[in-house]
């Protein structure tokens, strides 16, 4: 990895008197002695010579080309070299792994029963996956077409979409960028950057999997390309990659830390589920109430060897996957034409097809707790698997409750496939002092999700009633096709995008001339989430789904600015202008200043305001149908029961045309201090604040304010009318059925901290060339204000319950060190994830997970500090062939236990995985 450095000199913008840190981190930045930076992407060019012409770069962040790489806004350069020694197997995967990227991004390894099955995104700064803007070659990826209703995965890219054959570096603005971007730049952007031109062949292929032999992936891609720009005045690349993952279930597992001393995981080893075949029957307590919570016996026919503590169990763990089988093909094409000296004519298409397949416990039926979900028109139907009298295996005078697993339909399987395709046509070129580019992009992406045998309502009602499904017995395919279906759900988002943009000279200052960039924009987009036929007739027993459609238009204009206003300071200006065709237009501003107060320090600072505009899913004609736990204050003290304590209930979540966008203001501060020749050291602070954020209140915080009289919910509670369902004494106190919710503008966030990259290289002559690189984040708040007008609290170091459960350690780094020798290369490197805490209080942590365990298992609530170590060697002594072997987790070491971020994985997922000591093998030989 490599990061850009500022040099010249800058006024730094005030920070807020208040921020107290700030003024501390400036005081500090020039005294800083002991910290680091990672190495130049690119070389520091001297004053060139009036006569002397230098090749000018386009960075991330600007639109202006200039001489110098480094902005006044922080930017990491990864290689191509780079993500081939780190043993990342997929660009997710890689990203994840840096110290700037926190919490609330998507995995496709375990993301099979959420709304964007099968999706992979990137998040910076644990502000979610929606506040981080990701390009491919600096324009925008359409969004995955999922209606995803999770704060931070409204709005996502979806990185299985990327041809990563193609990838020539990665950059990384570690900033707000939304005066130059627009909408989403709120935490940073990603800016994944493809290979422009090539000439020969070059295959590669590679394995990896963990020493059990778990884990597996391969990959295969070739890349090829032809004709020289310079001589032929044209060239065409193009790339095909194969990537497959097998699937790994959890019974295969033992890797979490301590799993055989913890109480929680060790379950893992053992029959407990109660939702079993043939089952467990239950009574009514109060007959007519519909409330079977009584445990009346043991369905006959259970095995002997099922029969534990009373009731008939399964070993559900037998059928839960701890990653998802994955099958990715990639293909891209890039052709680049110069018609003369000032006209280039340019064009690429790529085409991702990704099928993840995900595998889970046949469907179970509760009867504690009815089943609702919800017609088109939003009211409530009810399922409860009640046996009524004269049903073969009702053997009472009574109706009987049946808690029992469908084991005859077979394990649930998910299988999501996305489809991504991306065509871009434009032309560059020169006309008198103007530099211009122009392009039309056409970007799709589709899902298409079939999801396994699920019950079909009235038909499984009729089989109860007329006794035609046998319980725990043998039923025929006819009639299990009769009862059961699958559900093929599917969705589509497009953009089209058309922009121009140009940079000129506008004289010169005293540190040289002041580069200009103006430009616009113009697209469309749109999306269209189609659920299966039976869910919009609401045919299926309890599933949740999400559908929604709408359209906008964007028109946007910028206009940029480089002030070098002496040879070691430079201003820098930008300024957008964004009109929605929904909710309305929007203005940000960015400045930034560059200052080399000495030959080898330079001070940089950016200030900037941003914004997230309000997804079509969120502002346009959409709902989302899901299935929420909640707490009923009204019951729950009166009986005790857990069915009323805790129930499962019927949650909706609708569009709200009237919301507004997010609105962000973002400051840095660094210095950069070229020690040596060979080493340069720099600190960065960040201060990220957001305002309106759009969210939807948890159901259990709707049911709560419902409790309390507030009137925003008078309405949002629907319970069971029945009056003998009801307490004595207390009307319409019947279980609770659904909750409604909606989304709106509420609080807001804020998180503050330290980036420390640092980097040295070390010649030692016919011994070969050392480079040691380190990188880390120190986060100083992560703070968090659910409402408008509530105070924000700072959640850093521990796990925000309040909003998303996302968890931020306070730090969190890596140090690499690279020996160049002839025909090897040989590396070693740290990676350290902080501890942090679950709970607020030992109080809050018993609560949830009881005496018993917090007691057997030492310091159960807090995440343990984790800490690993890699290996890579690069061998080219042979002409035309490269081979690397990277071994991740050399010590074999598992993640530490977190309880909350994913109670059936037992590890945060945002931070940790489960791969233990993890060898690559990756093979390439260039042909031509």
């Amino acid at each position: 990895m490599s990061t850009h450095h500022q040099h010249k000199k800058s006024q730094l913008p005030a920070l807020p008197r208040k921020t107290t840190v700030a003024r501390h981190v400036a005081v500090a930045l020039l005294a800083l002695t002991s910290a680091g930076v990672m190495s130049h992407a690119v070389a520091q060019t001297s004053a060139p010579a009036p006569v002397q012409k230098i090749e000018k770069i386009e960075v991330t962040g600007s639109n202006i080309k200039r001489v110098d790489a480094e902005t006044s806004s922080p930017i990491v350069v990864i290689s191509a070299d780079e993500i081939k020694k780190s043993g990342a197997t997929t660009v997710q995967e890689l990203l994840k792994n840096l110290s700037i990227s926190a919490g609330s991004s998507l995995s496709d390894i375990t993301g099979g029963n959420g709304f964007s099955a099968g999706t992979a995104s990137a998040a910076l700064r644990g502000l979610g996956s929606a506040a981080t803007l990701t390009l491919l070659n600096g324009r925008r990826i359409s969004p995955a077409a999922f209606n995803d209703p999770n704060v931070g995965s409204t709005s996502i890219t979806n990185l299985n979409s990327i041809p990563a054959a193609a990838i020539e570096r990665i950059e990384i603005l570690k900033d707000g960028a939304s005066a130059v971007y627009g909408s989403d730049a709120i935490a940073g952007v990603i800016n994944i950057i493809l290979r422009k031109d090539f000439t020969g062949v070059i295959a590669s292929g590679s394995i990896a999997q963990n020493i059990d032999n778990e884990f597996q992936t391969k990959q295969a891609n070739v890349i090829f390309g032809f004709g020289d720009l310079a001589r032929d005045r044209y060239n065409v690349f193009g790339s095909y990659e194969r990537f497959e993952r097998k699937a790994v279930l959890i019974s295969a597992e033992d890797n979490v830390d301590a799993y055989l001393q913890n109480p929680v995981l060790i379950q893992r080893q053992t029959v407990f589920s109660s939702l079993s075949y043939p089952g467990n029957y239950y009574r009514e307590a109060v007959r007519g109430s519909g409330i079977y919570g009584t445990f009346q016996a043991v369905k006959p026919g259970c095995p002997a060897e099922l029969l534990i503590g009373g009731l008939c169990r399964y070993n559900q763990w037998a059928d839960l996957e701890q990653q998802g089988k994955s099958v990715r093909d990639t293909g891209y094409l890039r052709g680049t034409m110069d018609v003369n000296a000032n006209l280039s004519l340019f064009g690429d298409a790529s085409l991702s097809r990704t099928t993840n397949t995900f595998t889970g416990a046949p469907p179970s039926s509760n009867p504690q707790t009815a089943t609702i979900w919800r017609n088109a028109a939003g009211e409530p139907l009810r399922f409860q698997l009640v046996l009524p009298v004269g049903h073969p295996d009702n053997p009472y005078t009574i109706p009987i409750g049946l808690r029992y697993r469908w084991s005859d339909l077979g394990r649930v399987q998910t299988v999501s496939k996305t489809e991504d395709v991306r065509i871009l046509v434009g032309a560059k070129g020169t006309v008198r002092t103007w530099d211009w580019e122009s392009g039309f992009l056409y970007n799709k992406s589709t899902a298409d999700v079939l999801v396994g045998r699920r019950f079909l309502f009235p038909e499984i009602q009729q089989a109860i009633n007329d006794g035609s499904y046998r319980f725990g017995g043998i039923n025929s395919q006819a009639v299990i096709d009769r009862i059961s279906t699958s559900t093929r759900n599917k969705g589509e988002s497009t953009a089209k995008l058309f922009d121009l943009k140009g940079t000129t000279e506008l004289g010169s200052l005293s540190g040289g001339p002041i580069g200009l960039a103006v430009g616009f924009e113009v697209r469309k987009d749109e999306t269209n989430i189609t659920p299966d036929q039976n869910i919009v007739d609401a045919k299926i027993v309890g599933l949740g789904a999400s559908f929604g459609t709408g359209s906008r238009r964007l028109t946007s204009g910028y206009v940029e600015l480089v002030a070098p206003i002496l040879t070691n300071l430079e201003a820098t200006f930008a300024g957008r202008h964004d009109r929605y065709s929904d909710f309305g237009a929007t203005t940000n501003p960015k400045v930034g200043i560059k200052w080399k107060p000495i030959p080898d320090v330079a001070l940089r600072g950016s200030y900037s305001t941003g914004f997230r505009a309000p997804t079509l899913s969120q502002i346009s004609r959409s709902a989302v149908r899901s299935f929420q736990t909640v707490r009923d204050p009204i019951r729950c003290p009166v009986t005790l029961a857990d069915e009323d304590c805790v129930r499962t209930v019927s949650a909706q979540i609708v569009f709200n045309p009237d919301i507004k966008p997010e609105k962000s203001s973002s400051r840095t501060l660094g210095a950069i201090w070229d020690a040596t020749k060979n080493l340069s050291i720099t600190l960065d602070y960040f201060d990220i604040r957001r305002t309106d954020e759009i969210d939807r209140l948890s159901s259990a915080f709707v049911v709560l304010g419902a409790f309390n009289g507030d009137p925003r919910f008078a309405k949002s509670v629907g319970r069971d009318p029945n009056p003998l369902a009801s307490l004595p004494g207390i009307p319409n106190s019947g279980p609770i059925q659904t909750v409604d919710r909606q989304w709106l503008n509420l609080g807001g966030s804020q998180v503050t901290g330290l980036d420390l990259d640092i980097s040295h290289k070390f010649n030692f002559g016919e011994y070969g060339k050392f480079t040691t690189r380190a990188t880390g984040t120190y986060n100083l708040s992560s703070k968090f204000a659910r409402e408008k007008g509530d105070p924000l609290v700072n959640y850093v170091g521990g796990y925000n319950s309040v909003s998303t459960g996302i968890s931020t350690p306070r730090a969190r780094g890596n140090v690499a060190t690279n020996w160049d020798y002839r025909d090897w290369n040989i590396g070693l490197r740290a990676n350290f994830v902080g501890s942090y805490n679950l709970s607020n209080s030992q109080l809050s942590c018993v609560a949830n997970l009881g005496a018993a365990v917090v007691a057997a298992f030492d310091k159960v609530c807090t995440v343990k500090r984790w800490h690993t170590f890699d290996a890579n060697i690069t061998y080219t002594g042979v002409k035309d062939l490269t081979v690397t072997l990277v071994v991740r987790n050399i010590q074999d070491k598992k993640p530490p236990f977190d309880y909350i971020a994913d109670f059936t994985l037992g590890y945060n997922n945002d931070y940790h995985n489960p791969l233990g000591m993890y060898p690559s093998l990756s093979v390439s030989y260039k042909f031509i």
